[in-house]
């Protein structure tokens, strides 16, 4: 290995199913070289996700395509404020890298990675999808702010993900020079291919579950829980029995807490369709969002989910509760240009977005073209020219 290739260190809780393709992305580049240090080894046998109520089992981390090591013995820990890796240390002054890329600031392997990077003159670039778009008091506000402007003041690059990251950091009192955009990373490799086969996929889900093409096809994507407010789109499709000339089919993909409560909710309605699909694993979801014509992402809290930089990738024009922390001018939702934002819990206002959109086929066209577009730019900094960007910003290329 040549002595100016730039050695990179991430520093990450676990092997996560939609960032490990984009370490394989960069495992990829020759002018820098990268391994990633997991704390646990959770993901890659299948564990219980309370959240799902189901065994999850990550099959696309593609673990052979990037170095990497297993710090704690390869154990498969919990996943909390207080994961460690007591071997950490050791193992970052052996690797020595020049910039050390930190997930988040509540684990204490992000806070003791920051140590040894600060100590050791190292770039410290980091990583989160906070954001200020949900509700929370103005005291939590202000205790947050003071707990954790002196942590961002060490931080030499933030790597963002989207507008209300941004604004987030800025708050935090990071100045834009300090911050680098590279998008929310997806499996890029399946989505690729999965894109030039949606008419495909879109046939097959909709003859999977008998929904007609004169019926608009709703998707939503997660856990059946409160805060996810899948209850609402199906309240919406009950204003448009009696508002609109089109059928409506909502797919809600995924399981949780809240299943029977839709259910129930979905019993009310005479015309349009409630679905509930169960968990689908990640690497089938992508022809879930070929057969859909509008994504609604109905959150209160959803920092900036995955669901949506999927489903723009694949096509979907996209509506999302103003709780979400995924729109702006250059982020996955621009408003007029491939979706819309509503006021959380407003079923009314969401009941008129989708009838606006749902009568109008050119708009569904028009809406779901540029969100592809808008798709391939963002995995392209996520996988490529992002890091690369942050790393000649600070003159290590």
């Amino acid at each position: 290995m040549m002595s100016n290739i730039v050695r990179i260190a991430v520093i990450v809780s676990h092997p996560i199913q939609h960032f490990c393709p984009m370490y394989a992305s960069w495992a990829q580049h020759n002018d820098f070289q990268l391994k990633v240090f997991f704390a646990s080894s959770i993901g890659v046998q299948p564990y219980h996700d309370p959240g799902f109520g189901t065994l999850v089992n990550w099959n696309n981390l593609y673990l052979d395509s990037f170095d990497h090591v297993f710090l704690n013995e390869g154990k498969s820990l919990s996943v909390n404020s207080s994961l460690d890796a007591p071997d950490l240390t050791n193992e970052l002054s052996t690797y020595n890298p020049a910039v050390i890329i930190i997930y988040g600031y509540n684990q204490i392997i992000q806070k003791k990675a920051m140590v040894w990077g600060k100590r050791n003159n190292k770039k410290v670039f980091y990583i989160s999808d906070s954001e200020r778009a949900h509700d929370e008091s103005s005291f939590r506000w202000f205790i947050k702010k003071q707990l954790r402007k002196s942590f961002f003041k060490k931080v030499d690059c933030c790597l963002t993900v989207g507008n209300f990251n941004e604004h987030y950091y800025h708050w935090m009192g990071v100045s834009m020079d300090r911050m680098i955009r590279l998008g929310f990373s997806i499996d890029l490799p399946i989505y690729q291919k999965a894109y030039e086969k949606r008419a495909l996929f879109r046939k097959e889900i909709r003859e999977k579950y008998n929904v007609p093409e004169s019926s608009i096809l709703i998707s939503m994507v997660g856990k059946l829980i409160k805060r996810k407010r899948q209850i609402d789109i199906v309240r919406s499709l009950k204003i448009l029995e009696d508002s609109s000339l089109k059928h409506f089919t909502l797919l809600v993909v995924g399981m949780g807490e809240d299943e029977q409560k839709i259910i129930n909710e979905a019993s009310t309605l005479s015309r349009n369709l409630v679905i509930i699909t169960g968990f689908i694993p990640a690497e089938k979801l992508v022809a879930y969002y070929a057969a859909t014509d509008i994504y609604v992402h109905a959150s209160e809290y959803d920092p900036h989910t995955l669901a949506v930089s999927e489903a723009i990738y694949m096509g979907c024009p996209v509506i999302v509760s103003n709780k979400c922390g995924v729109f702006g001018p250059n982020d996955d939702v621009q408003v007029g240009k491939n979706g819309y934002t509503y006021e959380c819990g407003n079923v009314t206002m969401l009941s008129r977005l989708l009838n606006h959109l749902g009568k109008s086929t050119s708009l569904l066209n028009e809406f779901s073209a540029n969100s592809h577009i808008i798709g391939q730019e963002n995995q392209i900094r996520a996988h490529s020219t992002g890091l690369r960007t942050a790393l000649m910003k600070e003159e290590l290329l």
